[in-house]
């Protein structure tokens, strides 16, 4: 590769830098630079979920209404008689009562699958945006 391209010409010569690093995890790398002391932020997007601080209310097919938190995981949507569905970011959706499988968008409104399971929801959607089934 090196014989291809020549790397070293690229990038100018005696000039060096070394920083530390801050903070590094899933979202977020900071480093601070040992020779200037300057501070750098790289932070990342984490899923494709836009929070919103209201609750929501959704109603599915059967009727139940299930109230729609968000967090950095994607929706939890709690029934009125307890139930928990959670809808996460990766389209992954789990329900201690169903199990596993996955959740999107089709036919104009939200489809859930929990083991053998489906809920739907009938032209509604969440705010997590980029499942569909």
């Amino acid at each position: 590769m090196d014989k291809l391209f020549n790397l070293d010409g690229f990038f100018p010569k005696n000039l060096s830098s070394s920083s530390e690093i801050v903070r590094l995890d899933d979202a977020v790398f900071i480093t601070k630079g040992e020779s200037d002391g300057k501070t750098y932020t790289c932070k990342k997007k984490i899923g494709n979920i836009v929070k919103v601080k209201v609750k929501v209310k959704v109603t599915d097919s059967d009727k139940i209404i299930y109230v729609v938190t968000y967090n950095d995981d994607g929706a939890v949507l709690k029934s009125v008689s307890g139930n928990v569905i959670y809808a996460g970011n990766s389209c992954d959706s789990f329900s201690k009562k169903f199990g596993g499988g996955k959740w999107g968008y089709a036919n104009d409104g939200m489809l859930i699958t929990l083991g053998d399971k489906v809920v739907s929801f009938p032209n509604q959607k969440s705010n997590i945006e980029g499942c569909s089934l």
